[in-house]
């Protein structure tokens, strides 16, 4: 009762400020993505499918050409996200650079990665195309995150960037059918079932890349006035 009796009164809520306020939250609710959104969230997702099989299966490649055990898989991974670190680097002065351009190389960077892990028979090699494969691997996501933010209004940035992660889990999680699909389309020609995924990734990237020079990925000045 005495701890009851000693709170304090409410603060009076003023009502024009409360309209205000719902009025503001309505609009919030209504706000809807821009459609470029969907654009590098599919960019995110691709990149994602494709280079989640270089972390999960350089245990198996590694095993095949008989270049190490474990301790080997864990360098070359180590290297990997290595190039993830650099690329916090790297990033500001990359698009500043490329402008335009900045996603088709960085899809090239990651592309580039990938088909070195399929070429390479060497550890030295495999190591760079790891640290390659990081690198791009940032680079796209990292402008996908960006671009998705500047392709949309502000009330809803915070939902772009959810369906963006969203895209990233979903990855993560259909990496290993599309290994097995890569599998059942190249299984004749390559002895392992990453290496098959590596070569259709790399074909995959050829064509990406070939599209977003074509078409002019770079998010476009937004008119906040559209999403309301």
């Amino acid at each position: 009762m005495i701890f009851v009796l000693r709170l304090k009164e409410p603060a009076q809520i003023n009502p024009e400020l409360s309209a205000k306020q719902e009025v503001t939250e309505t609009k919030a609710e209504k706000g809807k993505l821009g459609k470029r959104v969907f654009l590098y969230v599919g960019i995110n997702f691709f990149v994602m499918i494709t280079a989640v099989p270089v972390m999960t299966g350089m245990s198996t490649l590694v095993a095949d050409r008989g270049l190490g055990d474990s301790t080997t898989v864990a360098l070359i991974l180590t290297i990997c996200q290595a190039g993830g670190i650099l690329t916090g680097l790297i990033l500001g002065k990359f698009v500043s650079v490329l402008r335009r351009f900045s996603m088709p190389v960085a899809l090239f960077v990651q592309g580039l990665g990938i088909f070195g892990c399929l070429a390479g028979q060497n550890l030295a090699m495999i190591c760079i195309a790891s640290l390659v494969s990081g690198i791009g691997t940032i680079l796209v996501s990292s402008l996908s995150a960006t671009y998705c933010g500047q392709s949309t209004s502000k009330e809803t940035i915070a939902l772009a960037t959810s369906v963006l992660m969203i895209s990233t889990q979903c990855a993560n999680f259909l990496s290993s059918y599309y290994i097995v699909l890569a599998q059942s389309l190249f299984g004749s020609m390559f002895r392992t079932d990453v290496e098959c995924a590596y070569f259709l990734s790399s074909v995959l990237y050829v064509i990406v890349i070939i599209l977003t020079l074509v078409f002019n990925v770079n998010p476009k000045p937004v008119d906040q006035n559209q999403f309301a």
